[in-house]
């Protein structure tokens, strides 16, 4: 008989951290930069730590992000911010708590704006009916570990509002709001599935998924956006529920989805597909992160082998991860991937053989096996991707051992200071966003509106490059947003991926 994890120890867990125990291992194959040829380029970077601005979201873990229109410019795109937890703070009311009920955008990842004209459904009973409307607090209880995603109701190819979903505010809910310009959030209700926090939401075939979460669960819930103009909204979620997946109940779990165009391998035209990937998960054998991947057709769930007969994921089982893909062809992604070095020969979407990469980044391991018992966070430094959910990447290379703090890595996103010396340690809790960003690729000191050609090179030799075209404007950027490193503090920044004039794939054994 499965064991039942409460909602308080799986909390309580959370809100721990301990010295990592496990050595840092490098897989055989990574990306590391190599300077233009004829530049002067002094080191190599992978990813960006962006400067804060006079005002910043305060650190924080188990918030949600999401990809929704600019507020001073709808014609635009931005990152969204919403709650999370962080340190002990007094709130408007003033209580003191680790949860927060506020909203931040962003257009670039550096310069972060806070709503702080926050108006709305202020309802007694399912949120903060006695805040002031008009402020830094939204209508919705302070949580963390809750979903935010944007949805398309009109088909139109743009998103239209933004839905806020569940989470720990304290205790797991199911409460559901709907915004359509970030500042006013309207209730939807109580959805009809259990109140959960850290369950895992993505966008699938135009609908939001809801899958999973704490009280572990395995259950899987479709949300369609409807129109109703009996809403303040303009739209409602309608909820349906999908058969049990065949996968262990968890929490903490990523999902994405990931669209091939015409002449995929898999010989069809254009298919979706939703990959649920490892998670807090309760086993035969004891309750703790999992390695594995599922993937979702439309009408069958199938656990993902790993590649060339290998017994298990080459990285490590986690939950609390950042995952992230440019999963669609016709949503709002698609302008991000086109001709992208991160989608080179195997996902670039111009090249219709092949699908976008998967990519996941840090998150950590917790649990029990057998007489073993971890309740703190072992935190990963790594970054992977994947074409297919099965043959994976590590594209960062470290040294040092996590019995000590690494003492170098390529991921500079898990960049700390430790007793006033730079180091490497794990993060989790954060999130990954697949956004874009400017720079100067070219290294002319100016930014192109228009297609700048550069080498991307994936052998050793570097005379076998392919010249590809981007827009300085608009370079496909993955964000890590926050989180909290391991045995460490709450972190408000925000690393932007780099790629150089040129990319190389080394062998690193």
């Amino acid at each position: 008989m499965m064991m039942k994890i409460s909602a308080s120890f799986f909390i309580a867990c959370l809100q721990q951290s301990a010295n990592a125990l496990t050595k840092t291992s490098t897989s055989s194959y990574g990306y590391q930069r190599k300077a233009p040829h004829d530049r002067k380029f002094d080191g190599t970077q992978n990813w960006e730590l962006l400067k804060q601005g006079t005002k910043h979201f305060t650190p924080r873990h188990s918030h949600a992000t999401t990809i929704f229109k600019c507020p001073n410019s709808p014609s635009e795109q931005c990152l969204w911010l919403t709650g999370g937890f962080s340190e002990p703070h007094r709130t408007w009311d003033l209580e003191i708590e680790n949860e927060n009920a506020d909203a931040w955008w962003s257009q670039d990842g550096e310069t972060w704006h806070q709503v702080t004209d926050l108006d709305g459904d202020f309802l007694r009973g399912v949120g903060n009916w006695d805040a002031k409307p008009g402020s830094h607090v939204a209508p919705w209880y302070s949580r963390y570990g809750h979903s935010l995603d944007a949805l398309d109701g009109d088909a139109d190819g743009s998103a239209d509002v933004m839905v806020l979903a569940g989470g720990n505010s304290p205790m797991p809910s199911n409460d559901v709001w709907i915004s359509r310009n970030g500042r006013y959030w309207n209730y939807d209700g109580k959805a009809p599935w259990s109140a959960r926090a850290y369950h895992a939401s993505v966008v699938y075939k135009k609908k939001l998924w809801i899958l999973g979460g704490t009280p572990l669960s395995n259950d899987v819930w479709v949300g369609s956006l409807v129109k109703d103009p009996t809403r303040d909204a303009g739209y409602t979620m309608e909820w349906s529920k999908e058969k049990e997946a065949p996968w262990t109940s968890r929490a903490g779990m990523c999902a994405v989805s990931q669209q091939r165009n015409v002449n995929a391998t898999d010989g069809v035209a254009q298919v979706e597909y939703l990959y649920v990937i490892g998670g807090f998960a309760q086993t035969n054998d004891g309750i703790h992160t999992e390695n594995d991947v599922w993937k979702w057709d439309g009408s069958t769930w199938k656990e993902i082998q790993p590649a060339n007969n290998a017994t298990s994921m080459p990285w490590r089982g986690r939950a609390f991860h950042g995952c992230a893909t440019w999963n669609s062809l016709t949503n709002r992604a698609r302008w991000v991937a086109d001709d992208s070095s991160m989608h080179l020969n195997i996902g670039n979407l111009s090249d219709d053989s092949t699908a976008p990469r998967i990519f996941i980044t840090g998150g950590g391991y917790m649990g029990t096996k057998g007489n073993n018992e971890v309740r703190s966070f072992e935190a990963y430094s790594d970054t992977w991707w994947s074409s297919d959910g099965s043959t994976w990447y590590r594209v960062n290379y470290e040294e040092g051992s996590r019995y000590k703090d690494n003492i170098y890595s390529t991921n500079e996103w898990t960049e700390t200071t430790v007793d006033g010396k730079k180091t490497y340690r794990g993060k989790w809790g954060h999130t990954l966003e697949a956004f874009h960003a400017t720079q100067d690729i070219d290294l002319d000191e100016k930014i192109a509106t228009t297609n700048v050609s550069l080498n991307i090179c994936t052998v050793s030799d570097s005379s076998a490059c392919k010249r590809i075209s981007v827009v300085e404007s608009r370079i496909p950027t993955l964000f890590t947003i926050g989180g909290k490193s391991e045995n460490g503090p709450m972190v408000n920044d925000v690393f932007a991926s780099r790629q150089g004039s040129e990319l190389i794939l080394i062998n690193t054994a």
